[in-house]
């Protein structure tokens, strides 16, 4: 009986403990993703209001190189900002009816790009735009890649002290940039981690992430959950590869790009994933371990109270036997 109770009792008490302490892992393990979305997220922002600033600078000392006639500065100006920085692919001086006056290595000087979104948006205030493919600069570009070349769009107005607009100062950022910065950020934890950068728009679709998954959607169900809070974790379904149908458990810890003036319309989703079963792996471990650590122990003290109860009463049974040879008369 004290066997039974001992067995159950260090059952329950087990199982409860075990409950207790991989439930603990597995949040320790999500918050780690978590926290490291949130580190990606606030440095994509410091980047894009660093480019942002760059160019607002730029613009400055353009506009006082062309209105004292020292336009000659301006080429040095703009090759000088993509050496400081290689993301940019390109920057250029657009006229106000939209001709690209100069530019780095002289792509597209002298074609039209008024139809540009940049250009008409930025010829309204400063703009910061959304990634897209590439349209005047795909053929012009060295793409060692299978994958389309994308860009993000920074461009500032140029005014005359009047009041007037003397032109656009127009960049577009390589998308690649990102990636850089999940490998820098991810490198030093990777050997702990294990995880994967994605990185998906304001539609839920895939900019960033492992080669096959690039342009393929997000499900539903995690876009709503990154809707819902600004960042966080979840466990749900993605892409593992080229084939949309060949899914996979993630553990996901994400995070949103915050609203600000500059890009208040990227929304962009950071997301570190891994999957679920090299994620909560050590949890499932530490279950086991403390399974059959309790098991034994179990055994071990169903053992002590077997001795223990043989012990106690080897007294009575001794006089029980002596009792019986006990002559009645």
């Amino acid at each position: 009986m004290f066997g039974g109770l001992i067995l159950a009792t260090t059952a329950v008490g087990t199982w409860l403990v075990s409950d207790l302490a991989v439930e603990e892992l597995r949040k320790s393990t999500s918050r780690n993703l978590q926290e490291v979305a949130v580190q990606l997220r606030d440095k994509i922002e410091i980047d894009l209001h660093e480019r942002y600033s760059d160019l607002s600078i730029a613009a400055a000392i353009a506009s006082q190189s062309i209105e004292g006639d020292q336009s000659i500065s301006v080429p040095t100006l703009l090759n000088a900002l993509q050496d400081t920085f290689p993301s940019y692919a390109w920057i250029g001086l657009v006229s106000p009816v939209g001709t690209v006056i100069t530019s780095t290595d002289n792509l597209l000087q002298g074609v039209d790009v008024s139809a540009r979104p940049w250009f008409r948006e930025a010829a309204k205030g400063p703009f910061l735009g959304d990634a897209h493919l590439a349209v005047l600069l795909e053929s012009k570009l060295d793409n060692p890649s299978s994958i389309p070349l994308r860009f993000v769009d920074v461009a500032v107005p140029l005014y005359r002290d009047n009041g007037d607009l003397m032109g656009v100062l127009g960049a577009h950022l390589y998308l690649d940039w990102v990636a850089s910065i999940g490998q820098s950020l991810l490198a030093p934890l990777q050997e702990r981690l294990q995880a994967e950068l994605v990185v998906a728009d304001h539609a839920g679709t895939i900019l960033i992430g492992p080669p096959d998954s690039i342009g393929q959607a997000i499900p539903d169900s995690l876009a709503d959950a990154t809707n819902q809070s600004p960042s966080g974790y979840v466990t749900d379904s993605m892409t593992a590869g080229g084939d949309p149908n060949e899914q996979a458990e993630y553990l996901i810890g994400f995070s949103r790009l915050r609203d600000r003036d500059e890009y208040a319309s990227f929304d962009w989703r950071v997301l570190v994933r891994k999957p679920a079963a090299e994620a909560f792996a050590p949890a499932n471990d530490l279950r086991r371990t403390l399974i059959a650590s309790g098991f034994v122990v179990s055994l071990l003290l169903i053992l002590f109270a077997s001795f223990a109860a043989r012990w106690t009463t080897r007294p009575l049974l001794k006089m029980t036997e002596e009792a019986r040879h006990l002559d009645p008369d």
